[in-house]
């Protein structure tokens, strides 16, 4: 089942035109399609740029709210993972010596 298309007229510069002309030529295929291809593309491209401004403004809120929490309540300074080794160890010697 094939999508509906629509009909749009568009302007181009006679360098733009040739050029398409040619292409189209070579290739076999029309006008029409290379620019159809050549619009996806950009549209492509353009919705990765979107989605990567979108992720460097999540992480500029997320740098300031670090800030507010760190100015708050101070920066850690222990071992997460030592400690989080240290929990489990005591966890499982709990655990061995049926204390749990």
């Amino acid at each position: 089942m094939s999508e509906t298309m629509h009909r749009t007229q568009l302007l181009l510069k006679p360098t733009q035109y040739q050029a398409l002309r040619t292409l189209a030529q070579q290739e076999q295929r029309s006008i029409s399609e290379i620019v159809r291809e050549i619009l996806d593309q950009y549209l492509e491209e353009n919705d990765q740029r979107t989605r990567w401004v979108r992720r460097s403004q999540a992480l500029q809120r997320l740098s300031v709210l670090r800030a507010r929490v760190q100015k708050r309540t101070g920066v850690y300074t222990g071992d997460l993972v030592a400690g989080a080794r240290e929990e489990r160890d005591e966890d499982l010697a709990r655990i061995w010596q049926g204390k749990e």
